[in-house]
């Protein structure tokens, strides 16, 4: 057989570079697509990863977001609204306005609502028009946060037409989670915040309803959309929902989506996307939203890239066989390096947020020029990302009559907080005298309520931690929130904790530093009280010959008004120096009359002003009369 196949190729020569051109075309043709195919799984990959990121951030920001906080803490602790919501005062009390007015501003939200038991709307803080008085028991918002759950429901104003993100939670009797459901409170969030939150992802992306419906996108032309057919049963159904607004009433053409997002891969603009798709849960009844992403696939791989492919294959056939062969026994490895990949990189983007936030935070720390200042400015830089509700920052301090005690410097949504705390009193005093962590899923009975312009609460998490430099304690930091997750983060403040010990050790020295100072200017200025109460001139000289220091006698005695000249040279007070009788030199007067004095040699102690000096001790020398 081989023998025919060397005879054929020597006799048709022409055949044979066409069946050379044949397979090298085939086999070019096999690596691109199979490269291809690679590529296309390794990206769907990672833009699975990303949507499972995105929606589940989404989600922490609405279900465990501030105003959700907001709402809770209205829910249970706001005894002006359970009134309202009793109907013991009048719809839209001025003072339950002006209550919730603040919460609205703080959270920059469209509206505050509460509901009463029956659906109606008792109270509407808004800059809009009220709508105090309408019944909304058809909202499955209020049906579901009757039913004890919070949710997150999107939906269309009926009024105003605009996008809203509608967090809901239970108004109860008492402060317990336990308590009747005697309301709801609503917080009305603008939905164009979606659509800017949707374009930070780099990628078209679609927020999906139940029903169907786009309500969000990063293609404007995309919103309120359906995907599939739109059925007449279908229309109807979702127009009942009232969900949407006046989009589908009075007849109005629904538009679909020009793909079918049933399907793993679509075209947009004749250009291919990957789609992946993840889940939101928002207690919505109809069942759970959609973050859908579309990935382009064009700059993944550009046609250059196949066409470079092909050709290289076709020109060295029996190497791309080789490496067709390589790459499907690499196949799985293929995948569990991509996967490895995936969780370097996300842990990579860890560590960047987290070094990103230790610098912001440390720049934060650095402009404090004070110990409160240094505690606001920790209280501030950590609730901005962590749901802190309530803090207080002692600082370990010497006290003469107590010994070590922790005074407070710094309080945040507290006014319980003692001002100063002995080692091994309480919870904080434990953790200064044994100098580790404690914390609590539920704080101790006793325990300081977490208070606000908005009312108190009881803490759901509880942390302390000690402050400790090189091994010493400088100080405690107190931590609650009302969120039951925050002990999850407790890593993350850890990793922070450093950076406060450390601008802390900074000022503590500064502030010794100051009280040393000024002990030494005290001590300066008692010696030159004491050198210049000397009856008698002195003078110091410095080797140069300049007066370094002269006392009020030195002045008087050579008739100078004030003090003398700083570095005045000896020379004009004593023209001839030390030379003459031993003992008895010549001086001048400022008037320069001449006249003798007695010089008496002394040693300076070293002192910073007086390094180098002669002291000069001076008395006037009256002759003896003659006989």
């Amino acid at each position: 057989m081989m023998t025919a196949v060397k005879h054929w190729l020597l006799l048709k020569p022409r055949q044979a570079v066409l069946l050379v051109l044949v397979l090298a075309l085939l086999t070019g043709f096999l690596a691109s697509h199979l490269y291809h195919t690679l590529v296309v799984e390794d990206f769907q990959i990672l833009l699975d990863g990303q949507a499972q990121r995105e929606a589940a951030r989404l989600e922490m920001e609405t279900m465990r977001g501030q105003a959700m906080g907001v709402a809770s803490l209205f829910g249970l602790n706001e005894p002006l609204l359970k009134e309202l919501a009793l109907g013991k005062r009048p719809p839209n009390d001025p003072e339950g306005l002006a209550r919730m007015k603040t919460a609205r501003i703080m959270l920059a939200a469209d509206g505050i609502y509460i509901m009463n038991s029956q659906g109606k709307i008792v109270v509407h803080e808004t800059d809009h028009e009220s709508s105090v008085g309408k019944n909304i028991q058809f909202r499955p918002y209020w049906q579901q946060a009757m039913a004890g759950k919070e949710n997150v429901y999107l939906a269309v104003g009926s009024k105003s037409g605009e996008r809203g993100i509608y967090v809901a939670d239970a108004i109860r009797e008492g402060t317990s989670r336990n308590g009747a459901i005697i309301g709801v409170v609503v917080i009305k969030l603008l939905g164009e915040q979606l659509d800017q939150r949707l374009t930070g992802f780099g990628v078209k992306a679609i927020l999906l309803s139940p029903q169907g419906v786009v309500f969000a996108s990063t293609e404007e032309e995309w919103l309120f959309s359906i995907n599939g057919t739109p059925t007449p049963t279908r229309i109807e159904a979702i127009t009942r929902l009232n969900q949407f607004g006046k989009t589908y009433e009075n007849g109005g053409l629904p538009v679909t989506l020009p793909f079918d997002l049933s399907k793993p891969k679509i075209w947009i603009d004749h250009k291919r996307h990957v789609l992946s798709r993840a889940v939101l849960r928002w207690n919505d009844p109809a069942g759970d939203w959609s973050l859908l992403l579309l990935g382009d696939l064009e700059p993944v791989i550009p046609a250059s890239v196949m066409v470079t492919i092909g050709l290289s294959a076709g020109a060295g056939l029996f190497f791309l066989l080789l490496v067709a062969l390589r790459a499907f026994r690499e196949s799985h490895a293929r995948h569990d390096a991509v996967a490895k990949t995936q969780d370097a990189a996300e842990k990579l983007v860890a560590e960047v947020m987290i070094k990103s936030r230790q610098a912001e935070v440390g720049a934060a720390l650095q402009q404090a020029r004070s110990l409160p200042d240094l505690a606001q400015a920790w209280f501030k830089q950590l609730s901005g990302f962590l749901a802190v509700h309530q803090a207080v920052f002692y600082v370990l301090e010497n006290d003469r009559t107590e010994g070590s005690v922790l005074m407070r410097v710094g309080r945040f949504g507290d006014d319980q907080a003692p001002e100063r705390i002995a080692l091994g009193e309480g919870l904080l005093g434990q953790c200064a005298r044994d100098r580790q962590p404690l914390s609590f899923d539920l704080p101790p009975d006793g325990f300081w309520r977490i208070g606000s312009s908005l009312g108190d609460a009881t803490p759901r998490v509880l942390l302390i931690l000690p402050i400790l430099r090189s091994e010493r304690l400088l100080g405690i930091l107190q931590l609650s929130s009302l969120d039951p997750d925050f002990l999850g983060h407790r890593l993350q403040i850890e990793e922070l904790t450093p950076l406060l010990a450390s601008n802390l050790e900074i000022l503590l020295i500064a502030r010794k530093t100051e009280e040393t100072l000024a002990g030494v200017n005290q001590v300066e200025a008692w010696f030159m009280a004491v050198f210049d109460g000397i009856p008698d001139p002195v003078l110091v000289v410095s080797d140069p010959g300049e007066i370094i220091l002269a006392n009020r006698a030195a002045s008087r005695e050579f008739g100078h008004e004030g003090a003398l000249p700083d570095r005045m040279p000896v020379s004009r007070l004593l023209p001839n120096g030390l030379t003459g009788t031993p003992g008895l030199v010549s001086a001048l007067h400022a008037d320069q009359t001449p006249f003798q004095v007695r010089v008496s040699i002394f040693p300076v102690p070293p002192h910073p002003r007086l390094q180098g000096g002669t002291g000069l001790i001076l008395r006037r020398h009256s002759p003896a009369p003659s006989a």
